[in-house]
């Protein structure tokens, strides 16, 4: 739990660095102050939002295929092939839940993108080129989280 807590810390604290750069390259006017408490409410209902979607997938196919979830799991653990899961529909259920919540959290973050538009006072065009900057800003800190992420758990 501590090596994924300092992962999220480390994942939040980069991307808002990245996102508030972006921002400013492209003539983002916003206050400090004000892009960061922005950030923080976007992003903190993001992450407890996938959250809940997490959990309510993994619960279903715990629940209602309790012997092929401790399979799947022990296969994980220990770095081998995940069982076949052709006799059940459960699992499939279960990545739909996950799918729906990666479709919600891009939903809100394309509402947090025209926030953060509003709040820079900028036009689409530049909020445009404000993605594009952030999505190649996106890459390094992956790779940080990543090996970072990795040496810690």
């Amino acid at each position: 739990m501590g090596s994924t807590a300092v992962t999220y810390l480390l994942t939040v604290s980069l991307s808002a660095i990245a996102l508030r750069l972006a921002w400013r390259i492209v003539g983002g006017k916003a206050t400090v102050r004000s892009f960061f408490v922005t950030y923080a409410y976007f992003f903190g209902v993001l992450i407890v939002i996938y959250t809940l979607f997490m959990l309510l997938g993994e619960g279903v196919f715990k629940v209602f295929e309790p012997e092929l979830y401790a399979r799947v799991i022990e296969a994980k653990l220990n770095k081998q092939t995940i069982p076949d899961f052709s006799g059940s529909n459960i699992p499939w259920v279960s990545f739909g839940i996950l799918v729906a919540g990666f479709i919600f959290v891009s939903v809100w973050g394309f509402v947090a993108w025209g926030a953060y538009r509003e709040l820079n006072g900028l036009s689409k065009w530049r909020s445009f080129f404000a993605v594009m900057i952030a999505g190649v800003l996106s890459w390094p800190i992956s790779a940080i989280v990543f090996f970072v992420g990795s040496a810690i758990s």
